[in-house]
């Protein structure tokens, strides 16, 4: 398995953001539709400011009386752990585990928000790594 892969190379890019100010009644849809379990937070600078789990949206339906009312601003885990896109996924791994998150927001060299990387993400590049070094032991075997 090549553990040479940064996190760039497997972080999911293609994401939906929502505003601090945006009603959560208007995204919250967007979890089932999508099928993703985060969305982060952006200001009005593109600047990430927070992220918001399947878990905060159930957490507030439960608690909220008016859940629709609130905004993002209000469910939002704000300043949450980041990491850099050239991190190799051993460390991305390791960073997972030491601080018991679900989602990464990854950010470039200069600071911006690039992509969103899931321990799903690294399982399913750890489960490919795996079957083509299987398919290439096999093929050998032949041989």
């Amino acid at each position: 398995m090549d553990f040479q892969t940064t996190v760039l190379e497997i972080m999911s890019t293609d994401l939906s953001t929502v505003n601090p100010k945006t009603k959560v009644k208007d995204f919250k849809d967007s979890f089932k539709r999508r099928k993703f379990h985060h969305i982060p937070v952006e200001d009005e600078n593109r600047k990430l400011v927070g992220i918001i789990s399947v878990e905060d949206l159930n957490r507030n339906a439960r608690f909220c009386i008016s859940p629709d009312s609130l905004l993002a601003e209000h469910i939002m885990t704000a300043d949450p752990f980041t990491i850099e896109e050239d991190m190799g996924i051993v460390d991305a791994v390791k960073f997972f585990l030491e601080n018991r998150v679900r989602a990464l927001p990854v950010m470039n060299s200069v600071g911006d928000f690039v992509g969103l990387i899931t321990p799903y993400d690294l399982m399913k590049e750890m489960l490919t790594a795996w079957e083509t070094e299987k398919e290439l032991k096999d093929t050998e075997d032949v041989v």
